[in-house]
């Protein structure tokens, strides 16, 4: 093969690696929008739908590792190239591991059937509003993640740390009201628990995006 035609078939392939990896990244917003969802609305349908999602994400994820594994084999890329396809493969990895935790968003939501809302309201009169502004900030980054996975702007990565730093103020925040709850009124402990559990996820979930940042803002070996 001709080297212009072997680095526009590769060049094909890769495009449609790419393009596959955002349609992962979209499942995995998808998933957790609708897993967040069920948190103040509870519905076990939207908790199920979540679950659907995720599963359709981890079907692509496996169809995504396939392709690459098969583009290595077949064109063994080197340099930017070989650069490229190990990044989209961590790309993929992060936007799964985002689907899961989403996922497992959904599953706790189940266990909490009164709403996040009713559960909180024990605690403090402000849980409720900061845990709106985390679920708030977790779908910022996921959102700056879409367009960092299609851009590779190394200046959204640097304002999605930032925002990062902002979940995680509000994760501690409300971290700390809910165990001072569950403290105070042991009774009414296990959804508090289930929360702080969901909790974990959504700081999960700004870990993912902010490795994917770091991977961006790393210069290439």
């Amino acid at each position: 093969m001709r080297r212009r035609d072997y680095h526009q078939s590769l060049a094909d392939e890769m495009a449609a690696l790419a393009e596959e990896v955002t349609e992962l990244g979209i499942i995995a917003v998808d998933v957790f929008k609708t897993a967040a969802a069920m948190l103040f609305a509870p519905d076990p349908g939207v908790a199920h739908a979540a679950m659907r999602l995720a599963e359709q994400g981890a079907l692509c994820y496996q169809d995504v590792h396939q392709r690459a594994v098969a583009l290595l084999a077949r064109w063994s890329p080197f340099g930017d190239e070989l650069r490229r396809v190990v990044d989209l493969q961590r790309t993929a990895t992060e936007c799964a591991r985002i689907a899961e935790h989403g996922r497992r968003i959904a599953e706790q939501a189940l266990e909490i059937p009164s709403g996040a809302e009713e559960a909180l309201l024990p605690v403090d009169t402000r849980a409720a509003g900061i845990l709106v502004g985390l679920i708030r900030q977790v779908y910022v980054l996921l959102r700056g993640c879409l367009l960092l996975i299609t851009t590779r702007d190394r200046s959204m990565a640097r304002r999605l740390v930032v925002e990062d730093a902002e979940l995680e103020r509000l994760y501690q925040q409300l971290k700390g009201l809910i165990e001072s709850g569950i403290a105070a009124r042991p009774r009414q402990a296990p959804p508090l628990r289930g929360l702080l559990l969901v909790l974990v996820e959504l700081e999960e979930i700004g870990n993912r995006v902010t490795t994917l940042c770091r991977d961006r803002l790393t210069p290439a070996g």
